[in-house]
């Protein structure tokens, strides 16, 4: 006859056993390492308002002369910036890909 107590009893003290080593092991992490961040800052030179993204995710407007600053991790993205103001035709699209490294300090100037 199988005693399926037991059985539960040793699932249970597994369980613990793999919840305590990943506690210690996030613990270890979590207090040995201490995040970089990365820094962009944008600046419109130009006349006109922009809107600016940052892989389709709007970082808000920009008027002549505005600078904008914020906290990126490391990756890859594609920034770009939309003329929003006196569009004569097509509205005027900057940008390009961005290559960020832990603990950059990133500036783009457009004009």
């Amino acid at each position: 006859m199988i005693n399926l107590q037991a059985i539960k009893g040793v699932k249970m003290k597994t369980i613990k056993f793999y919840l305590i080593g990943l506690a210690s092991i996030l613990m270890f992490i979590l207090s040995g390492c201490e995040k970089v961040f990365s820094s962009m800052t944008i600046t419109n030179n130009s006349p006109y308002t922009y809107a600016v993204y940052l892989d389709d995710t709007s970082k808000g407007e920009m008027n002549p002369k505005d600078v904008l600053s914020f906290t990126i991790d490391p990756g890859i993205y594609q920034l770009k910036a939309i003329q929003m103001t006196d569009i004569v035709g097509e509205p005027d699209t900057k940008g390009g890909t961005l290559h960020v490294l832990q603990g950059e300090e990133m500036t783009w100037t457009f004009y």
